[in-house]
C-alpha cells in the first residue's frame, strides 16, 4: 500500500474540518519564498487554530515546531496531524478543553 501524499491529506482534512459545525478551515498558501507557516489555519467555534499535515511516519521541520509553539502560547489550537480523522481530532479535542477551562473558576 502506498502512502498517501502530504497535499491529498491535507485537502481531506480541510473538507472534513470545514463540515464540522461552526468550523471554517483554509490551506495556508506559500509565500514569495515558498515557505507557509503551516499547512491549515482556521477558527472552530470561535478558537483559532493552525495545524501542520505529515505523511505517516514524518515529522514537522524545527521552522514548523517553532511556529505551532508561538501560536500555542498565544492560546491557539495547534497540533500535527497524519490523515484527516487524526485532524478532526486535534481541533475537536482543542474546543472541548478551552471551553471547558472558560468553566472553570
Amino acid at each position: 500500500m502506498t502512502t498517501p501524499r502530504e497535499t491529498s491529506i491535507t485537502k481531506s482534512a480541510i473538507k472534513k474540518l470545514n463540515a464540522l459545525p461552526n468550523c471554517r478551515a483554509k490551506k495556508a498558501h506559500s509565500g514569495f519564498y515558498g515557505q507557509s507557516e503551516v499547512d491549515i489555519y482556521g477558527c472552530c467555534e470561535g478558537f483559532a487554530f493552525f495545524l501542520e499535515g505529515k505523511r505517516p511516519g514524518g515529522e514537522p521541520t524545527e521552522r514548523q515546531k517553532s511556529i505551532l509553539r508561538d501560536w500555542d502560547k498565544a492560546g491557539a489550537i495547534t497540533g500535527v496531524y497524519t490523515s484527516a480523522a487524526e485532524a478532526v481530532e486535534i481541533v475537536v479535542k482543542g474546543v472541548a478543553e478551552r471551553k471547558a477551562a472558560l468553566l472553570r473558576p
